[in-house]
């Protein structure tokens, strides 16, 4: 899953660095582990990202909204108003895709 689900991610980079650059970022380092309680975290002090590699067995549409989520957490920290609001810039219908993410329940 590790390999398949960098592959993806390899796959989705120009598209990542088109819709980072509209909030002033660059592609970070992408870490992949078999998380089982969440999709994606950030370290934002390291600038660092990390994929579950759960998301290689979904739909991509919701391993690039993981990335673009995690993403927005190099600007805002938490899920406020104004980490929202960066999702909307760099993702126009997040709300649907991360209700229809919650549907999936991790396993391995």
């Amino acid at each position: 899953l590790k390999q398949e689900l960098k592959k993806k991610v390899l796959s989705m980079m120009d598209q990542l660095t088109v819709d980072l650059d509209k909030i002033n970022l660059k592609p970070v380092e992408h870490f992949y582990k078999p998380l089982k309680s969440k999709f994606g975290a950030c370290l934002i002090t390291k600038k660092q990202i990390t994929l579950s590699t759960f998301l290689a067995r979904i739909d991509e549409i919701y391993l690039y909204y993981v990335l673009l989520h995690e993403y927005a957490h190099l600007i805002v920290p938490n899920h406020s108003k104004s980490f929202y609001k960066v999702l909307d810039v760099l993702m126009i219908n997040h709300k649907t895709t991360q209700k229809n993410l919650r549907k999936h329940v991790i396993s391995f």
